[in-house]
């Protein structure tokens, strides 16, 4: 049998060592996002604001957002802000999923949901 000396620890400047030995690996969400701006209350015109999440994963990860009522998306809210109207008050559940993608794949993350 050949003999084969050990794998040397990664450098500094290495892709695992930026990545802390995760060197495959798709986005996995490790704080959720939440959202700010429900604080005074939910009525028209209120707006909300996304922040994003903790995600671990090879870099880059690009986020992108899906605003939902009553978990159905809302056409065209894919901002990390949302303006509420009409639609979504009284009595809604607004909350914004968030999609974290790099080359490896994707995972997504919800806000809590948010009771006009």
């Amino acid at each position: 049998m050949p003999h084969h000396p050990p794998a040397s620890p990664a450098s500094p400047s290495s892709p695992a060592a930026k990545t802390f030995g995760a060197t495959t690996a798709a986005p996995l969400v490790g704080s959720p996002p939440r959202v700010i701006g429900h604080e005074t209350g939910l009525r028209v015109g209120t707006v909300l604001t996304v922040i994003p999440g903790v995600w671990s994963g090879l870099a880059p990860i690009t986020l992108t957002y899906q605003w939902q009522r009553d978990g159905a998306n809302i056409a065209g809210a894919t901002a990390t802000t949302y303006t509420l109207v009409a639609a979504d008050v009284p009595g809604h559940k607004i909350s914004c999923i968030e999609t974290g993608t790099n080359g490896q794949g994707s995972g997504t993350a919800s806000t809590s949901n948010w009771y006009s």
